[in-house]
C-alpha cells in the first residue's frame, strides 16, 4: 500500500473537518425548515417555545422530523462525501505533472473538495431561503459569483430557482 504524503493527509484531514461542520449546518437548518413546517401545519406561531418543542417533542412524527429517514440521508451523504475525500485523495496520488505552471494532481485535488463544499453551502443556503431568510440569497450570489471567477458557469437551475417558481406559479 503507497504511503500517502503528509501534506495529502493534512488536506483530507482539513476537508473532511469543514465537511463535516457544513453538514452539521445543513442537518441544523434542515430541521428548523421541517420545525417551521410543522408548526405552520399546527396552526401555531414560530416561536422560541414552539421550536423549542417541535424539534425535541412534537415534529418527531411522519411527515416531520423521522429518525429512519433521518439516518437514511445521513448516511448517503457521509458515503458520498467520504468517496469524494479519498477520489481526491487518490487524484493528490496521480504522478506530478503541471499545466501551465500549475500541479494539475493538486488542482485537481483541489476542485473534487471544493466541488463538496459548494454543495453543502448550496443546501445550507436553500434552507435559510425556505425557512424566508431573505438575506440568504447574498450567500449564494457570493458563491456563484466566485464560481463564474474560476470559469464555472452553474446551470439556470441553480442562478434563479426562486425567478422559475414565481413564473410558474403564476402561469
Amino acid at each position: 500500500m503507497e504511503n500517502i504524503p503528509l501534506k495529502a493527509f493534512q488536506n483530507a484531514l482539513s476537508m473532511a473537518l469543514l465537511v463535516s461542520l457544513l453538514v452539521f449546518a445543513d442537518v441544523i437548518t434542515k430541521w428548523f425548515c421541517i420545525i417551521d413546517k410543522f408548526n405552520r401545519d399546527q396552526k401555531r406561531e414560530c416561536s422560541f417555545a414552539n421550536t423549542f418543542r417541535g424539534m425535541f417533542f412534537r415534529a418527531w412524527q411522519e411527515g416531520y422530523l423521522e429518525s429512519r429517514k433521518f439516518r437514511e440521508e445521513l448516511g448517503k451523504k457521509s458515503r458520498a462525501y467520504g468517496i469524494s475525500i479519498l477520489i481526491a485523495i487518490a487524484v493528490y496520488l496521480f504522478p506530478d505533472f503541471t499545466v501551465q505552471g500549475v500541479p494539475a494532481d493538486e488542482a485537481l485535488s483541489f476542485i473534487i473538495y471544493l466541488s463538496v463544499v459548494v454543495a453543502e453551502c448550496f443546501s445550507i443556503v436553500e434552507n435559510l431561503k425556505e425557512m424566508g431568510v431573505k438575506e440568504a440569497s447574498f450567500v449564494r450570489d457570493g458563491l456563484l459569483a466566485v464560481l463564474r471567477k474560476f470559469g464555472v458557469n452553474p446551470s439556470q437551475e441553480l442562478t434563479r430557482p426562486t425567478e422559475r417558481k414565481d413564473k410558474d406559479e403564476s402561469n
